[in-house]
């Protein structure tokens, strides 16, 4: 169990990799965890495919991408969870990740409205639970509304997934990690 003063750390982990990953589109070392809108609106029907919109119910029930699941980022955060040092318990991160109908195997694709701030919660949600196949939509819905692609109201029949988590306790940075890594020059 990680101790109590690593809770800080581990709320402002999703604010550092939305910074990480979003703060350059181009050139950017990481790029293959960013998903371009034309690659998206061509891969919206492919199998194995997961289109998760991460988005408050309210925003997505108005219109979302065609085939978007939603599981709003806030349901991927646990105080108490956070207390135990899980960004969400595994149990829990199952049961809404197989709801959403995510696969072990499933390439999730995730996107918001918030710069990219909520899908990288969720993506470090799923990181931490041993998926390795999530990217973030760049520019997020603003983008691919923006660009003219397609936008639905219906709402996908989705079957439940198989998705069983395997949590990875090396994505965590404790308080000691980051007074070591991060230390002023």
């Amino acid at each position: 169990m990680l101790a109590t003063k690593s809770l800080g750390v581990l709320l402002t982990l999703p604010t550092l990799a939305s910074a990480q990953l979003f703060a350059q589109a181009s050139g950017y070392p990481n790029a293959q965890l960013l998903i371009e809108t034309p690659e998206l609106a061509k891969l919206l029907s492919a199998p194995g495919v997961r289109v998760l919109d991460v988005r408050p119910a309210g925003e997505y029930s108005q219109e979302h991408i065609p085939g978007a699941v939603n599981l709003p980022a806030l349901a991927t955060d646990d105080l108490e969870a956070n207390r135990l040092g899980y960004p969400l318990t595994p149990a829990r991160a199952g049961e809404l990740f197989r709801a959403a109908g995510v696969d072990t195997t499933s390439r999730v694709i995730l996107y918001d409205d918030h710069g990219g701030r909520l899908a990288a919660r969720v993506f470090y949600v799923l990181e931490f639970c041993g998926h390795r196949r999530v990217r973030v939509l760049n520019g997020g819905w603003k983008k691919w509304v923006g660009e003219g692609h397609p936008i639905t109201a219906a709402v996908p029949t989705v079957r439940a997934g198989s998705f069983k988590p395997a949590p990875d306790p090396r994505v965590i940075a404790t308080a000691e990690w980051v007074a070591v890594h991060l230390k002023d020059p």
